[in-house]
C-alpha cells in the first residue's frame, strides 16, 4: 500500500513542489511555568525577577514563545508567570536536543533567580517525510500533468506542520504541493480569515491524483480523451 496527499501553498498557481525526505516539520507545542515569591506593586524588593528568553531559528530548529502570561491585577507582582510556544524540526536527533537544552535552560535560570521552574511539552505531528521512489513517481506525474517548467522543489521544506504525516510513518507515500497564488490575487494566505481558492488549480489537483491511482494501479481509469476534458491551463 503507498499513500499520497497534497496541500495549497503559498507558490506560483499550478506549480506542483515535491521533494524526497522532510518536506514538513515535526511540531509540538511546550509550557513553561515560572513560580516564586508574589507580592504588592509597591514593594518590588521584596519579590524576583523572573528573565525570560527566546530562542530564534537556526538551520533546522526553531522554538517561539508565543505567549507570556502573569498576573491578573495592576498593583500584584504575581507568584508564577507561563510561557507557551511551539518547537519545530525536521529530525528525531534535533527534537531530542531542543527538549534537552530547554529543560536544562529553563531548570538551571530558574534556579539562578531563586524559583522553579517546570517544562511541559506537548507531542503534536511528526515530520511530513516523503519516501524517495513514491517522491519521484509524483515528480514525474506532476511533470506530465503541469509541464516540466512548473514542478519544483524550491520552497521545501516547509516548516507548518501537517497531520498526513501519521500516514507517512506507517506506509511510504508522499505529500506533494500546488501553488494558489497568481498575479490577479495574491490574496492567497492559508489559515486567514482573507483566504480565497483558486479554483484555476482544481484540474491540475484532480488530474495528479487520477495520474497517480492509474500509475501505480496499472490500469486505465480513464481514456486519453477523457482525461484530456480535465484541462490544465497552467502547461
Amino acid at each position: 500500500d503507498e499513500v499520497y496527499g497534497y496541500h495549497n501553498v503559498n507558490f506560483p498557481e499550478g506549480v506542483v513542489a515535491v521533494k524526497a525526505g522532510a518536506v514538513m516539520s515535526h511540531g509540538n507545542t511546550f509550557r513553561i511555568t515560572l513560580t516564586g515569591p508574589g507580592g504588592h506593586g509597591s514593594a518590588p524588593h521584596q519579590t524576583l525577577t523572573i528573565t525570560s528568553r527566546n530562542i530564534s531559528a537556526h538551520d533546522s530548529a526553531i522554538v517561539t514563545i508565543a505567549q507570556v502570561h502573569g498576573g491578573e491585577a495592576d498593583n500584584v507582582i504575581p507568584s508564577s508567570v507561563t510561557m507557551s510556544g511551539t518547537t519545530r524540526d525536521f529530525a528525531p536527533a534535533v527534537a531530542d536536543v531542543i527538549r534537552t537544552r530547554m529543560s536544562a535552560i529553563v531548570t538551571h535560570t530558574a534556579a539562578a533567580f531563586g524559583v522553579q521552574g517546570t517544562i511541559q511539552f506537548d507531542e503534536r505531528y511528526p515530520a511530513t517525510v516523503n519516501a524517495v521512489d513514491q517522491a519521484e513517481i509524483v515528480r514525474k506525474v506532476a511533470q506530465s500533468v503541469a509541464g516540466e517548467a512548473n514542478v519544483t522543489a524550491d520552497g521545501l521544506p516547509l516548516c507548518a506542520s501537517e497531520d498526513f504525516s501519521f500516514y507517512l510513518k506507517e506506509r511510504p507515500g508522499a505529500f506533494f504541493f500546488i501553488g494558489t497564488v497568481s498575479s490577479a490575487s495574491q490574496n492567497r494566505t492559508l489559515h486567514s480569515s482573507t483566504f480565497d481558492f483558486n479554483d484555476t488549480i482544481l484540474p491540475v489537483s484532480v488530474r495528479m491524483f487520477l495520474e497517480l491511482a492509474q500509475h501505480r494501479l496499472d490500469c486505465q481509469l480513464y481514456d486519453p480523451v477523457e482525461m484530456a476534458r480535465i484541462h490544465c491551463p497552467l502547461k
